[in-house]
């Protein structure tokens, strides 16, 4: 959740602004900018490695007109949402509603979808003018922030997100090796590829099993084949990541006087 303080950018600190030290505003609007571009570059960060974000601002703050904000408004992944806090209980120590219109940018449509909610335009409204009101309004009610819970559950469910920058983890289970794909790949794997383990005395019996979890989809796929197949299987189009087992043939170990016995019977 990205939300650097909106207070350089609040129209109502910009009413007062003319009565304060112009040395003291200049010195807020360069900080608050600063936060401003720090936000955006986790934006960017997020959107580069696939990842989601949420940025929130009031809909009245001059960010939004700010040279930092445009890249990520103007992105073709990124949604905007208008809303009215009041929609999810956003209220003055009085019981009286505050509408506070925000702005969300996010990249993730299941938030953005929970959270497109407006004013229902059946209740008054408390203006934000004054005193301790603004600070309380700035804060985030338990209905906006289950919205964003059940929108990112849902995300969870039809999304899958890799862990980028981090090599396959070989690893045994049972009579399975095991390969974890935790970076995108395009193409399958076979026991060449590990190195973590020495399997010059490992048989397999060349069954390979893959689940694949597209990057950005939805779908999830297992493949089973033979990787000991003159035949290499063709790279998917589309990344994933996932798991991938290897099945051996088991070994049976014997007493050593037994296994000194089935060696005598196998040369006489």
């Amino acid at each position: 959740m990205l939300c650097p303080p909106c207070g350089p950018f609040s129209s109502i600190r910009n009413l007062t602004n003319y009565k304060r030290d112009p040395d003291i505003v200049q010195a807020e609007t360069e900080e608050g900018r600063k936060h401003l571009r720090f936000a955006m570059s986790l934006a960017t960060m997020q959107l580069k490695e696939g990842r989601g974000f949420i940025f929130e601002h009031p809909q009245g703050a001059a960010s939004w007109h700010s040279p930092e904000v445009q890249p990520i408004l103007q992105h073709p992944q990124v949604l905007r949402v208008v809303l009215d806090m009041c929609a999810f209980g956003l209220h003055a120590p009085d019981g009286t509603l505050h509408r506070k219109p925000t702005v969300i940018l996010t990249n993730v449509p299941e938030i953005a979808e929970a959270l497109s909610k407006r004013c229902t335009q059946d209740h008054p409204h408390m203006p934000l003018m004054g005193g301790q009101l603004p600070a309380d309004a700035a804060k985030y009610t338990p209905n906006f922030v289950d919205a964003i819970l059940k929108g990112l559950r849902r995300h969870l469910k039809r999304q899958h997100y890799p862990v980028f920058h981090i090599p396959d983890q070989w690893e045994w289970r049972g009579h399975d090796l095991v390969c974890r794909h935790f970076a995108p790949r395009q193409h399958m794997v076979t026991p060449h590829d590990c190195e973590a383990f020495d399997l010059t005395t490992v048989k397999f019996t060349g069954r390979r099993t893959t689940s694949k979890e597209f990057v950005g989809g939805a779908t999830t796929t297992t493949v089973q084949d033979t990787w000991t197949s003159h035949r290499a299987a063709m790279p998917d189009r589309q990344a994933w990541s996932g798991a991938t087992h290897f099945e051996t043939v088991p070994t049976i170990l014997l007493p050593q006087p037994m296994e000194d016995y089935a060696e005598w019977l196998a040369n006489a």
